[in-house]
């Protein structure tokens, strides 16, 4: 995470919750996989690929597959077991960063806890399987 903290910090200025651009997120994500908690709760993990493919790992082990886009500053989900749109702002506050659901309260913020470049290992439907396109 401090890798990830530094890259952050050398992108953009220090401001209270600087918005990162998709282009930051997209180098700082790829052939990562990043955690993240709520409440200081584990929430979540997702797997980033090149071509802006991702997989997400919740809490209760399941996964789903899915990509990455950008709609003007936010970026956007679509997964294969839900293929309506998530639009999240991710940002750097301080030494935390940030995903936010667009319109979403400040309160429910996911908090990247973690980064690794480790495969997510998955149950149902992608058992220990991840794509690589």
């Amino acid at each position: 995470m401090r890798i990830l903290i530094a890259l952050l910090c050398l992108a953009s200025p220090t401001l209270a919750q600087d918005i990162v651009t998709p282009q930051q997120f997209e180098e700082i994500s790829t052939n990562k996989t990043l955690y993240f908690d709520s409440g200081n709760q584990f929430h979540g993990a997702e797997q980033y690929f090149p071509n802006r493919k991702v997989t997400w790992k919740f809490a209760n082990g399941e996964c789903d597959q899915g990509y990455w886009y950008t709609e003007g500053d936010v970026i956007c989900f679509s997964y294969d077991q839900n293929p309506t749109p998530q639009c999240w702002n991710f940002m750097q506050d301080g030494d935390r960063f940030l995903a936010r659901l667009v319109g979403a309260d400040p309160a429910n913020d996911l908090e990247l806890k973690f980064v690794n470049t480790k495969e997510l290992l998955c149950e149902a439907p992608y058992l220990g399987a991840s794509f690589k396109r």
